[in-house]
């Protein structure tokens, strides 16, 4: 049995230290891996900007799927709502995921305000419209 020193001064065994190199390969075979599942999660991935009508002439607009740039959710709706001066919040959606809610029909300005703050393509910005079912 040969024994080796590794990492300050530890003595281990020729086994063992074959078996560190192969966790750490492992290991780092597995973050490369995630790495680029991200990536092209992100790639595919579109941010969701939709009109929803609520009343007669009253729209709110949700922005869904920012976070999957890398962008704070709670800072960009601080920015949209003192950018446009009216509220905005982080609400959960049906799926459990946040989606910035602003009050107003802001759908091309906040479009224009994703694309040159979050460096987002335009193409990966789709915008919806939706309307709101009838309570009661």
């Amino acid at each position: 049995m040969r024994l080796v020193c590794v990492n300050g001064g530890v003595v281990v065994g020729s086994e063992q230290e074959a078996k560190i190199n192969k966790d750490m390969a492992k290991t780092e075979a597995k973050q490369a891996a995630k790495a680029s599942k991200l990536e092209a999660e992100k790639a595919a991935s579109k941010v969701i900007i939709k009109r929803v009508e609520r009343g007669k002439r009253k729209y709110v607009t949700a922005i869904a799927n920012l976070q999957t740039f890398d962008v704070d959710i709670k800072k960009a709706a601080k920015r949209m709502a003192n950018k446009f001066a009216t509220g905005a919040s982080v609400t959960k959606t049906v799926e459990g995921k946040d989606e910035i809610v602003v009050q107003g029909d802001l759908v091309d300005e906040i479009e224009e305000f994703v694309v040159e703050q979050y460096g987002i393509s335009e193409d990966q910005v789709a915008i919806r419209e939706e309307k709101a079912g009838k309570k009661g």
